[in-house]
């Protein structure tokens, strides 16, 4: 964490601009969308996740709890003591940083800088926690901020929930990728228009509350059709495709390695991942299919996948039997 921003509020921002797409078949709804990846001796719990929500959120279903604590290991995107933003290094603080003795007052117009500046002023953001930073990462702030006006908590948020469930029942926490590999990410941004991604954070974000909460309800009741259409809504993504693949596409390629590791060994594990990531093109979930690791949807609607012909299935999850009535069931 940058060491600048010291007040509460921009800690909380901050954390939240660090944080950070078939047929459709019908499974159980009302809940989260939740996937199975299961051989032998493996079982693998896939949940799409969102790391900040507003007080009140009700998500947690008994078949959730019960896949949660039947686990060994609870899997992260990150490792758990980055939840709020990965470490960054002397060397990438120059991606976020305008050069010495420039400021971005320098480098914006006289009216979009104060337009910034306005926005900053009303979360009673100091110029020292962003006056320096290059355009790209000050339209990342701008963003994060209007997340601000839903009270958004990553406190609140579904894998800092989840730790705090099984904190007293002695399971391991890893995350499927390295410490500031989600930093590493985040960088893609800097080399996109930071000008113009300032332009489209301010735009958006009149109409970012409305656009969460309906995000929000759409990921508490598994609808993954509806999750990728509102992700295609933002200009914010939809303009910088370097940036979206480097957060999206390519993590979700990296986390497919870590799952064919955790395949090789006998036992049970949550995995817990921001539900932008099991939505869209070249999903994590299609991904894992795409390599023979077929998962089965549990829980919630949208698309299904299955292996590419001709290529071995092993890794696809077997379907579990009700016993009352003999139909496939969540778990």
């Amino acid at each position: 964490m940058i060491g600048i921003f010291k007040t509460s509020k921009a800690r909380k921002i901050f954390g939240l601009f660090l944080m950070g797409s078939v047929a459709a078949t019908a499974a159980k709804a009302d809940e989260p969308s939740r996937w199975l990846l299961k051989d032998h001796d493996t079982t693998i719990h896939i949940m799409g996740t969102v790391h900040a929500l507003p007080e009140g959120t009700r998500w947690l279903s008994e078949s959730t709890r019960d896949a949660l604590y039947g686990s060994d290991t609870l899997v992260l995107e990150v490792p758990p003591g980055h939840l709020l933003g990965g470490g960054m290094t002397k060397e990438q603080e120059k991606d976020y940083f305008l050069p010495r003795h420039t400021y971005l007052y320098d480098v914006l117009d006289e009216d979009l800088y104060k337009s910034v500046a306005l926005r900053m002023e009303e979360l009673s953001l100091p110029v020292q926690t962003w006056g320096r930073l290059k355009p790209w990462a000050v339209a990342q702030l701008v963003a994060a901020s209007f997340n601000m006006d839903t009270e958004l908590s990553a406190l609140l948020g579904v894998e800092l929930t989840m730790m705090a469930m099984i904190k007293d029942e002695y399971k391991n926490v890893i995350g499927l990728e390295t410490d500031n590999s989600a930093t590493v990410a985040q960088l893609a941004m800097a080399d996109e228009d930071g000008v113009q991604a300032i332009r489209i954070a301010l735009r958006e974000g009149a109409r970012q509350e409305e656009w969460v909460l309906r995000l929000i309800d759409a990921w508490k009741v598994g609808d993954d059709e509806l999750l990728a259409d509102l992700s295609l809504e933002l200009d914010s993504w939809s303009e910088f495709p370097k940036y979206s693949k480097a957060m999206l596409e390519d993590r979700n390629r990296v986390w497919v390695d870590s799952v064919e590791h955790l395949m090789r060994f006998k036992g049970t594990y949550f995995i817990a991942v921001g539900a932008a990531h099991l939505v869209g093109e070249n999903n994590f979930i299609q991904l894992l299919a795409n390599e023979g690791m077929v998962a089965e949807r549990r829980t919630g609607t949208g698309p299904i996948y299955s292996a590419p012909e001709g290529s071995d299935d092993d890794g696809a999850a077997e379907p579990e039997a009700d016993e009352a009535n003999g139909e496939v069931t969540g778990s």
